[in-house]
């Protein structure tokens, strides 16, 4: 492991795409990928997640908080970047590139 920081070529492998992992609980989370296990479920829906992580996000559905507020007009989001994309409405900008808030593709939106 130590040679890692010498040679920049992250130690553990994923033996079914070769894709490489500098952390080991990251090799895991991605072989769940692979094998389709998802060992963390939501008490209150039933979904079922690879991590953690990604189950405590879900469960903020169930709670109905929706901690991020526009300056705008208010509206409240559950997640940071719904409100970044909602946020562009107000600059007028015709286009959203969602690849650069982590999403995928281009929106086109409507502005009055």
């Amino acid at each position: 492991m130590h040679g890692y920081s010498h040679t920049g070529d992250p130690p553990f492998d994923c033996k079914t795409c070769g894709r490489k992992f500098s952390a080991r609980c990251n090799l895991l989370r991605h072989i769940r990928l692979h094998t389709g296990e998802r060992p963390y479920a939501c008490d209150v829906c039933g979904s079922t997640f690879v991590d953690q992580s990604t189950l405590r996000q879900h469960c903020q559905v169930h709670s109905g908080d929706k901690p991020f507020q526009c300056s705008d007009c208010n509206k409240r989001f559950l997640f940071r970047k719904k409100l970044k994309i909602h946020q562009r409405l107000h600059t007028g900008d015709e286009q959203i590139n969602l690849g650069k808030l982590g999403l995928s593709g281009v929106s086109k939106v409507k502005v009055k």
